[in-house]
């Protein structure tokens, strides 16, 4: 019952447009924003601009907005994952209700003011997680559901105003990369790893997006899988599947794009970079996630024995 009041509480709060970003005032500073100019790139270990000057990203992670999250809104028991809360919210007010909620969601978490502040406390970048559900019909008829895209272009024009890159991040993939409630599993069981349907829809989802943004200088790039392969799914792996989709992925948008940089996580929650080696386009980061222990040289560096190995 606590967890179906705080929900009312929440739909009452966003059906009258109120946002859930709170403000750090206290530590405000003006800036003059300046766009971004010229595309992002790897060079050796670094990323740099368009002049050859090293870019450090001081990012924030949109995170709750295009991936609703149990543990991010405090929900309890199953509600644990987008199509729980989804299923909460149409029991609550039912179907028509839920759409005009999600919509209502979705314009005010993250709105231009929210991005302003973002670069006016000093961040230069966002991640933006998002469902694939949100550009594909449920149909399977090929259409692409064009709201999806008017989210990431608004927020892709606010980012411009105010200096900010962007990185697009698929975080439920089609079938479920992980294997838990972050990627919007069905049975807590990764079926991207067990249906080439999945996998080729997932190609085709960054194939498209590439395609549409692919002249777009305020996008660092694209985050392909977020935390794929849970720990417990030993009969999945980097060499085997993660490594192939990965360069099937990179092959088709480099069909289209070949300006932004390609982020890719290792296995494990973005831990495990076995078999990973000399990276196979010249625009490619290896992304972690650094859950547990020191967060410091030894323990950033103990995620890369293998690739030191490989001596890249």
């Amino acid at each position: 019952m606590r967890t179906r009041r705080r929900l009312q509480f929440i739909v009452f709060a966003f059906l009258i447009g109120i946002s859930t970003v709170s403000y750090a005032r206290d530590i405000q500073k003006e800036t003059t924003p300046e766009p971004p100019q010229g595309f992002l790139k790897v060079s050796g270990k670094n990323i740099v601009d368009a002049k050859g000057n090293v870019v450090i990203l001081r990012g924030v992670n949109l995170g709750g907005w295009l991936v609703p999250e149990g543990y991010i809104l405090k929900f309890e028991c199953r509600y644990d994952r987008p199509r729980t809360i989804n299923e909460l919210i149409v029991d609550l007010i039912g179907d028509e209700k839920a759409k005009e909620f999600w919509l209502a969601y979705r314009k005010n978490y993250i709105t231009e003011k929210d991005i302003k502040e973002i670069a006016t406390l000093g961040f230069n970048s966002v991640r933006v997680p998002f469902h694939y559900n949100l550009f594909i019909s449920k149909d399977n008829s090929g259409a692409w559901k064009e709201d999806g895209f008017e989210l990431l272009d608004d927020l892709i024009s606010w980012c411009s105003k105010y200096g900010c890159y962007v990185i697009l991040d698929m975080h439920c993939a089609p079938g479920g990369q992980t294997g838990a409630n972050i990627d919007d599993s069905m049975d807590d069981h990764p079926h991207l790893w067990t249906d080439v349907l999945n996998q080729q829809k997932t190609i085709d989802i960054w194939r498209e997006l590439s395609k549409r943004y692919k002249d777009n200088v305020t996008l660092i790039g694209y985050d392909l899988l977020n935390e794929p392969i849970a720990t417990k799914f030993s009969e999945y792996n980097n060499e085997k599947d993660l490594l192939p989709l990965y360069k099937a992925i990179v092959s088709a948008i480099r069909e289209v794009d070949n300006n932004h940089i390609i982020f890719l996580e290792g296995s494990n929650w973005a831990t495990n970079f076995n078999k990973f080696s000399k990276p196979f386009d010249s625009n490619i980061v290896y992304s972690f996630h650094r859950y547990g222990g020191k967060v410091d040289k030894h323990g950033i560096q103990s995620l890369f024995l293998d690739l030191e190995k490989s001596r890249i």
